[in-house]
């Protein structure tokens, strides 16, 4: 913390120190024997703070370190995640399971915010469609941007970590990453790499199979899901090849969805926002997880009722002499 604290106070003498590479070596010394609880605290307090502040000149200084921590931490979660898989909710579970459990999601979730604060961007401006709101932009930064193009072991972490964060069984560890998510679909589209396209596309998927019964996530993630097929399925058939392993999808529903959505991503088609969520909704309607609300439900058929008959009119009498009758007369 006061490394980090000299980082933002004296950023041009910190980050100049001959000895800088040393200290950032320290702070990652037997990472992978520091407990959950204090890993917790420095990606949230520490860490993003002595990334973020770097100046450009300096990031090739900073990516030792940083590979160290990003690794390390996917490591760490795949490992907590795997334990927290095998944890039987049929019966009640033990104290020690539920703070696993509660420690791994917090852990994922300032893990993601970790990412967020030191590769991603945001940016807020108005638009004619939103008019005073404030809609908001994501994009790499430039150490992001600067990972990208070096490639090796950080970015393949980076971007395993992201969109594994997706199908990760913590709501709110999934919605935190979807912006992180589409800045690196943003940036595929303009560097394509096939490999990392078809595991963005797999994972998005897989999102929606577990999340897709939670109110707060789907939108999220029915967006994230069209915007990553549309802006990479330019770039490769590789994309249609996944959407065609889709289970109970006719392949002539699917192939309308990819003509669709090809046109979108050309500016060919315009389609509001809703729309597109709704079209997606359609498609993976078979693979979205469903609300407990439903899944409850019995099927409700309603029995065949037999035509109300109409009444025939009267018709009209000419003769009213009949009428005196009623009185006596």
């Amino acid at each position: 913390s006061i490394i980090s604290i000299c980082a933002t106070k004296f950023s041009p003498i910190f980050y100049s120190l001959p000895s800088l590479p040393t200290i950032l070596s320290d702070l990652t010394t037997n990472l992978e024997r520091i407990p959950d609880f204090r890993v917790r605290y420095w990606l949230k307090k520490a860490w993003p703070l002595l990334y973020s502040c770097a100046p450009s000149s300096h990031f090739s200084l900073l990516l030792p370190s940083l590979t160290l921590i990003v690794e390390q931490s996917r490591h760490r979660l795949e490992s907590v995640w795997a334990q927290v898989s095998t944890i039987d909710y049929d019966s009640e579970p033990t104290e020690d399971e539920l703070f696993l459990e509660h420690m791994t999601c917090v852990l994922s979730r300032e893990l993601i915010g970790f990412l967020k604060a030191v590769f991603v961007v945001e940016e807020k401006h108005t638009t004619s469609n939103t008019g005073n709101a404030a809609a908001t932009s994501v994009r790499l930064s430039p150490l992001g941007c600067f990972v990208y193009d070096q490639g090796g072991a950080l970015l393949s972490s980076f971007v395993s970590l992201t969109f594994s964060a997706l199908a990760w069984r913590d709501t709110q560890s999934c919605v935190r990453a979807i912006p992180v998510a589409k800045a690196i679909v943003d940036k595929l589209s303009s560097s394509f790499v096939e490999d990392a396209a078809v595991f963005a596309l797999v994972n998005v998927l897989q999102s929606i199979r577990i999340h897709g019964s939670d109110e707060v996530a789907i939108g999220p993630l029915l967006a994230i899901i069209f915007h990553t097929y549309a802006a990479l399925r330019p770039h490769s058939t590789a994309l249609l090849n996944v959407l065609m392993e889709l289970p109970d999808t006719p392949p002539a529903t699917i192939e309308a969805f990819d003509k669709r959505a090809i046109s979108i991503s050309r500016g060919l088609e315009d389609m509001p926002e809703k729309a597109r969520k709704e079209m997606v909704k359609k498609l993976l309607r078979p693979i979205i997880s469903v609300t407990l609300g439903e899944l409850g439900r019995r099927p409700v058929e309603l029995r065949p009722l037999p035509p109300i008959e109409k009444r025939a009119k009267l018709a009209p009498e000419a003769d009213y002499e009949a009428v005196a009758d009623f009185f006596g007369h």
